[in-house]
């Protein structure tokens, strides 16, 4: 996994001048920082400056701004000193530039990769008979001398009759899927140390790869990981943060990469998955199902992109709530396309008249905001409105999980009314009266959008649901709370 650059010091090209600096690498902390005893300009925006440490490796400091300068006196003279904050870092055998469309594959690690990759099969342990083992180790010691010629007598230890046996199956690839946006690898990476003293010691690092169908430049490479973590996160139930970035190049020889560091990433909350059980497809047990929703995930991204990370957000601030993220998890429903919801109500030729005639008198009013208002009402006369798209997705899901049906509509339409009441205010409903089931509000909201998503693009829950995940991945919470949670709202409608 890479490691942060501390203190990366060499030469950068800056307005046709060298100028010594120093690069640490830090996420958002990120700073290069460059001395001279010539007059530094100001720097506003850059967008790349590129340099050479010491170690030789080529520096690439990609949307550059300029976080500040000064001039410092000596008894020597004077040194001025300019600090530039770089979005991306690349370091490696060669630069990197933004217009050039020069990147062919991307290797990355989100934070629960391991999870939703977890091949517990590839590692095992076994007991083993003294005569198997010991027919495997005079082989292996025949196959050593044959191969290596080493001189020296290779003897086999002493074995007990009921000898242990660790073993990787050797098998580096743990998935493969081509989708529109590239070949996605997913492997095995173990380090294995042995000897008398701590026996045997594997520790095994998963990453993941994809390989582009043609070049492209960094910025849309990343992009492409970027909409990967997405998926992973929905599968997580969690944000995933994307790490040890490495970018493969036209040009760089065999098994060189870039090493690549954005100074943004996404903070990870909420609590890791436990079990295979409670990922809603594990591509491990349902490879081929997790292919195909991935693939319909990905091309319904361009047009889903917008309201995913909506409920993408909520998901990163996990069990917290405010009002911000209920009405953020209403609007995603909003701007969905219109394929995905319901189509509008045609309006009869009475009604169309009268809202003309509407049209008439007000467009005639002197222009206010009430006036604006009462226009945009009749404009949307027939149009599908928040509600009937949120049941409309609901009914996606009642479809496949029908034991949702008994509850989940009256507490969307709850939901709905609350998001209402921040948006535009009303004297009609009392808030305070249903301030506590705020988070179930905005629970159900995110559901329903993000479950809706998966099953059209062919995700079967009852699947899922036979497994009874637990509690930690957040769609098994919704569920398991939902039945309590509609019955305290009920009383809770109840009550006068």
């Amino acid at each position: 996994m890479l490691e942060e650059v501390k203190g990366i010091n060499g030469f950068f090209d800056l307005f046709e001048c060298k100028v010594f600096g120093t690069l640490d690498v830090d996420g958002g902390k990120t700073l290069l920082t460059l001395r001279s005893n010539s007059f530094i300009p100001q720097i506003e925006e850059v967008e790349c400056i590129v340099g050479a440490g010491f170690d030789h490796k080529i520096i690439s400091c990609l949307q550059c701004v300029g976080s500040g300068s000064e001039r410092r006196f000596y008894r020597e003279g004077t040194e001025y000193v300019s600090s530039v904050f770089p979005h991306y870092v690349s370091v490696g055998d060669a630069g990197l530039n933004a217009a050039e469309e020069t990147i062919t594959e991307i290797h990355f690690v989100t934070n629960d990769l391991s999870i939703l990759f977890n091949d517990s099969r590839a590692f095992g342990h076994i007991f083993s008979s003294k005569k198997s083992l010991t027919d495997l180790l005079t082989h292996h010691n025949e196959m050593l001398e044959q191969e290596h010629s080493i001189g020296l007598p290779l003897n086999v230890p002493e074995i007990s009759d009921h000898p242990h046996v660790f073993y990787f199956t050797g098998k580096m690839q743990i998935f493969e899927c081509v989708t529109p946006l590239g070949v996605l690898h997913v492997s095995h990476g173990p380090s294995i140390t042995v000897d008398g003293k701590s026996g045997i010691n594997c520790e095994n690092y998963i990453s993941a790869s994809i390989t582009l169908p043609i070049p492209v430049s960094f910025d849309v490479a990343y992009n492409r990981v970027l909409t990967f973590a997405r998926f992973f996160s929905i599968m997580a139930g969690r944000t995933q943060t994307v790490s040890a970035v490495k970018l493969r190049k036209v040009g760089l020889p065999e098994n060189s990469f870039l090493d690549f560091y954005p100074s943004f990433t996404a903070p990870v909350t909420g609590v890791p998955l436990q079990h295979f059980r409670d990922i809603p497809i594990s591509p491990i047990h349902r490879p081929d199902e997790f292919s195909t929703v991935l693939n319909n995930w990905l091309c319904r991204e361009p047009t889903w992109s917008i309201g995913r990370i909506q409920y993408l957000n909520g998901l990163a601030k996990s069990r917290s709530y405010d009002t911000d993220r209920l009405v953020a998890a209403a609007n995603a429903f909003d701007i969905l396309p219109t394929s995905a919801t319901i189509v509008d109500s045609p309006v009869s030729e009475e009604f169309d008249l009268a809202r003309r005639k509407c049209l008439d008198i007000l467009k005639d009013l002197p222009k206010t905001e009430d006036r604006a208002s009462a226009i945009g009402v009749l404009k949307r006369w027939g149009r599908a409105n928040l509600r009937s798209k949120v049941l409309h997705r609901a009914s996606v899901v009642k479809a496949h999980i029908p034991q949702i049906s008994d509850h989940i509509d009256d507490l969307l339409v709850m939901a709905i009314k609350t998001r209402n009441y921040f948006v535009h205010g009303s004297d009609e409903f009392n808030y305070i009266k249903f301030e506590r089931f705020l988070p179930s509000f905005t629970d159900a909201l995110e559901f329903i959008f993000s479950v809706s998503d998966l099953i059209e693009c062919g995700w079967n829950p009852r699947e899922w649901l036979k497994q009874d995940p637990s509690s930690h991945h957040n769609y098994a919470a919704f569920l398991n709370s939902l039945a309590t949670i509609a019955f305290e709202l009920r009383e809770e409608k109840s009550r006068k």
